[in-house]
């Protein structure tokens, strides 16, 4: 009896055949050129080639070009970095339910209070502030320079709590511009920046609790600064005084970091981001008005000294030891806090302008 094979042969075909469906058409090659189109063929590969150089590199061939997008891969991947690396810090309230979404309380939290993002601005300040300082450095920030500040000022010029407490206003001033620059700068180099140029929050909601979180260094400064002058110089005060100096001495902390933020973004700009603080703080120091009045000082000089806040501090203060809760400590006050808060629009409009022409270039100046 013969053997039949056809159903094992068909067999075989069937499974060639699923195999060629599996693999796809077959690329067939191209026929060869004939002598006459070879030049034809040579001119259209050279076209090809020169529009690929231009849309690469625009130049000198497609090295350039491969330069640029590896700069521009790296500066995606910085971004990428900082923003996983600050994504938990930045968040303004983690989600409540199960399926990723806030619950009605979250919502209504999140929309009535804005202190949700705040807050993680706050505390990234706050961790860049304290990666930068050494337990030593801060024991002489807030320990040791408001005494030697206080009696600095007590030799240089008479012995007084008008000079005391001067000082500790000054001491407030120039703690929050160098904890407020401090802390930008850190974020720069920790790749922190990245994330804030991606959030889609309001510039005003994050860098304001920076900016807070310079205030509070630079209060405690100021608070221990003021109690020496006030053991030193201060004896039989009354309360109310004594109240008054502790709440311009938050004012005063409160107004240097928005001049720090702008100084700061300033800095962000040029390759060092500390290089605007040292002649800032200079300037403060001389036209702060606490050895001397402010209305003292040449017109001149007394116009570019009513741009700080810190002589309207010190013209309150006066106000303050001299007559005591009145109106005029009121405008003066006030003047001290709304000067703060025209140094911090400026220094966000720094910001944005710096946002805005980093979109437009592509570079990297900010990762």
């Amino acid at each position: 009896m013969r053997h039949n094979g056809a159903p094992a042969v068909r067999a075989v075909r069937a499974d060639a055949a699923r195999d060629r469906l599996r693999a796809g058409p077959r690329r067939s090659r191209p026929p060869p050129l004939r002598r006459r189109d070879r030049p034809r063929a040579a001119a259209g590969a050279a076209a090809a080639a020169r529009g690929r150089r231009s849309a690469d590199g625009g130049g000198r061939g497609p090295a350039r070009g491969r330069l640029g997008r590896r700069v521009r891969r790296r500066g995606r991947a910085l971004v990428r970095a900082g923003a996983d690396r600050v994504a938990v810090l930045l968040a303004a309230r983690p989600p409540d339910s199960a399926d990723g979404r806030p619950t009605g309380a979250a919502r209504r939290d999140a929309g009535g209070v804005v202190s949700g993002p705040v807050v993680a601005s706050v505390v990234v300040a706050l961790r860049s502030f304290d990666a930068t300082r050494t337990r030593r450095t801060l024991l002489v920030a807030v320990v040791l320079g408001p005494v030697l500040q206080v009696l600095y000022f007590a030799a240089v010029a008479a012995p007084s709590l008008v000079v005391g407490a001067g000082a500790s206003l000054l001491l407030a001033v120039l703690t929050a511009v160098d904890a407020v620059t401090v802390s930008l700068t850190r974020m720069r180099h920790d790749a922190v920046l990245g994330s804030v140029l991606l959030s889609a929050r309001p510039a005003v909601l994050l860098w304001s609790g920076v900016a807070l979180a310079a205030a509070g260094v630079g209060s405690a400064a100021g608070l221990v600064s003021l109690v020496w002058a006030l053991l030193l110089f201060g004896q039989g005060v009354p309360g109310q005084v004594a109240a008054g100096a502790i709440a311009l001495t938050g004012c005063a902390a409160l107004a240097g970091s928005g001049c720090g933020f702008a100084a700061g973004v300033l800095g962000l700009r040029s390759r060092d981001g500390l290089a605007w603080v040292g002649p800032f703080t200079a300037v403060l120091t001389v036209l702060g008005g606490v050895v001397a009045p402010v209305a003292e000082l040449p017109p001149v000089v007394e116009a570019v000294a009513r741009v700080l806040p810190l002589g309207y501090a010190t013209d309150a203060l006066r106000t303050l030891l001299g007559e005591g809760w009145t109106g005029a400590l009121a405008v003066q006050s006030g003047a001290v806090v709304v000067l703060g808060a025209a140094w911090f629009g400026l220094g966000l409009l720094g910001w944005a302008l710096a946002r805005r022409t980093l979109r437009r270039t592509g570079g990297t100046d900010l990762l």
